[in-house]
């Protein structure tokens, strides 16, 4: 990559950090034209998410105030920004494909905010952008997740003080209930996001003046079609019957998964003393079992198609691909809160275990998995940094500061980089694989991790 093209990035990342809008034409050029329209669909939403009022007060989503756009368009083009980087580079580009996927992968859960905002979110990106922009979106939209906070409300209701399987399976089982979906929710759940567009258009038109006026034309021109798309897509949307079907099929899955009590167990020293160590449990599992697995599988099927039909490329890679590109930014980026920390490594170190065994299975079956090697030993350098740094910085803080109150994160890292330590001959034995070498001593060791 040029180094013109970083410096166009590195614009456009500023640009986003000033809470201002990116050219179309930087856009164009640092993700591919495709990604345009999807881009600044990203942008409008997101925008409207932190609007409040009709005028507009800004309330940051992000914990630290960042501009919620950072991440999406930082996911999508740092591979390529960090491809040749002096630290830790990331060896990988993301396909244009990958790019718009990583655009919109947060639209559905931070715009949508709910399972039925979501679902309708990711249809309307479907409408917009196509079939596979609209699937890599959907697969990357942790749908359990977004069940996890009316399921902790609904144990509130009940008055439930500690959490186990049984009552959070009653809890499930009164919310899945419940669910009922009205025709006028779902034309609600349009509208909004037919609105956010109109009112980015209005504050394009309105208050940006630091566009050239051929490029704010161009802007203000993709809105104004984005928008009328929507309005159409709303006229022939999902129906209610089907989306509640999709939403009971959601709490069924969760439901099975504590009726078989096969859990993916949290480490015990980082469950933290105000946490419950079932809803932790369950969380992980559900990220595990069903959201990260979800996407390896399709990663596998659409490999095996890729090969009966004679593909020799790699775009089957694309699904796990984004979600290795969008949870690197998030690790580049460590939450200094440990309950957060510990959250994103739980993640990550999820995505990491998928990704080699994912290697794995496509070294077998002899499809290309270069690509999403390079992907899994980026993230893994990337977590290891972060791992070793936070320690270090909390070691200096207890000896230093003689502030006891980083002992306990002192003690947090010294197990995640124990953890890590875990990892080091799995990975190194992934980096060496090659389409003539044996797998059977990556497998053994993928057994035990």
């Amino acid at each position: 990559m040029s180094e013109d093209l970083n410096d166009i990035g590195h614009r456009v990342s500023q640009t986003i950090l000033n809470r201002q809008i990116p050219i179309p034409e930087d856009i164009a050029q640092t993700l591919g034209e495709s990604a345009v329209p999807p881009y600044f669909f990203m942008h409008a939403l997101f925008y409207r998410r932190e609007q409040t009022g009709v005028r507009g007060i800004l309330e940051p989503v992000r914990r630290d105030s960042v501009a919620i756009q950072l991440h999406s368009y930082e996911s999508a083009f740092k591979p390529d920004y960090r491809f040749y980087d002096k630290k830790i580079p990331s060896g990988y580009r993301l396909s244009e494909r990958e790019k718009r996927g990583d655009v919109v992968h947060d639209i559905g859960e931070d715009f949508g905010r709910d399972i039925l905002g979501a679902l309708i979110v990711n249809d309307v990106i479907t409408s917009l952008f196509g079939a596979e922009t609209g699937s890599d979106a959907d697969i990357l939209t942790n749908k359990s997740a977004l069940l996890l906070k009316p399921l902790q409300e609904e144990l509130v209701s009940m008055q439930v003080r500690e959490a186990n399987s049984e009552t959070a399976y009653q809890a499930l089982s009164n919310l899945n209930r419940r669910v009922k979906v009205s025709e006028q929710e779902v034309l609600g759940k349009y509208q909004e996001i037919s609105d956010a567009l109109k009112y980015f258009g209005y504050h394009i038109t309105r208050d940006v003046d630091y566009i050239q006026p051929n490029q704010k034309a161009g802007l203000t021109e993709v809105i104004a079609n984005l928008a009328r798309s929507v309005q159409e897509r709303t006229r022939e949307g999902i129906r209610p019957s089907d989306l509640e079907e999709r939403m009971h099929t959601q709490y069924g899955l969760i439901m099975q998964i504590i009726d078989n009590g096969k859990y993916s167990e949290v480490e015990e020293g980082l469950v933290l003393p105000d946490e419950s160590k079932y809803l932790a449990t369950l969380k992980k599992t559900l990220y595990d079992l069903d959201f990260i697995s979800k996407i390896a599988q399709r990663v596998k099927e659409d490999a095996g198609l890729a090969s009966n039909n004679g593909n020799s490329g790699n775009d089957y890679l694309a699904p796990f691909m984004e979600k290795l590109a969008e949870i690197t930014d998030t690790v580049a980026k460590f939450d200094k809160l440990l309950p957060h920390a510990i959250s994103i490594f739980r993640k990550s170190r999820i995505v990491v275990r998928h990704g080699v065994a994912l290697v794995n299975n496509l070294h077998e079956e002899s499809h290309n998995y270069d690509r999403l090697r390079r992907g899994v030993d980026y993230l893994f350098r990337n977590l290891d940094a972060q791992v070793e740094i936070n320690r270090a910085d909390a070691i200096t803080s207890v000896r230093k500061l003689s502030d006891t109150s980083y002992e306990i994160q002192m003690e947090k890292y010294g197990i995640m980089q124990a953890k890590m330590n875990s990892l080091r001959p799995i990975i190194k034995e992934m980096n060496r694989l090659t389409p003539h070498n044996s797998r059977k001593g990556l497998l053994r060791m993928l057994s035990l991790f």
